[in-house]
């Protein structure tokens, strides 16, 4: 991914692959704190549709446009007070989010009419649209990384509910009782149902 912040004479023939080019509208959704004046951080929330609720899953913040967790990690370790934010949106989403919002997406990830479904957002920074939902990607096939969470982690015990309602969903929906399973060796910890 690449960010073209002025006009299409930035492309370079070297962006285009043989798939072709893929561009969408750049909206921002980056914000500053007092605690690091002269940084711009940019967040990436993630959340997880499963069996009809909203389960939210983490909030990445990185100091550079394009948000993974190789480019989060060191940012949240020079600035740990981003993982209580984080702690806060995976607490209360609704509280957390500007209000509204958590609802406005729980429709959205509704109306798709998947039984399992994540979600990377943000919030829009832009004046014309400030508060509004920014959805980056939503995807029925978003990878679960739990075996690389922290036993115990507050994402960790996310990932944990939301794979225990996706089992429900998924077996409720095809008309098979819910059986107790172990996840493979080194994924931390067994679901007991």
């Amino acid at each position: 991914m690449q960010r073209i912040d002025n006009d299409v004479g930035e492309l370079r023939a070297g962006l285009f692959t043989d798939n072709g080019l893929y561009i969408s509208e750049c909206i921002d959704v980056s914000f500053r704190d007092a605690r690091a004046p002269d940084r711009l951080f940019y967040p990436k929330y993630r959340a997880f549709f499963a069996n009809g609720d909203l389960f939210p899953i983490h909030l990445l913040v990185a100091d550079q446009y394009e948000v993974h967790k190789k480019t989060s990690d060191p940012v949240r370790a020079r600035y740990p007070w981003l993982l209580d934010r984080e702690a806060d949106y995976v607490q209360d989403p609704a509280r957390h989010l500007p209000p509204g919002l958590w609802g406005e997406l729980t429709a959205v990830m509704a109306s798709l009419g998947l039984q399992y479904c994540g979600v990377d957002f943000a919030v829009s920074a832009r004046p014309e649209d400030c508060g509004k939902l920014v959805l980056f990607e939503c995807n029925a096939a978003m990878a679960n990384r739990i075996g690389v969470l922290p036993d115990g982690s507050p994402i960790q015990r996310q990932w944990r509910t939301v794979t225990l309602a996706a089992h429900t969903a998924l077996c409720e929906r095809s008309g098979v009782p819910a059986w107790p399973f172990t996840l493979k060796r080194g994924l931390i910890f067994s679901l007991d149902m």
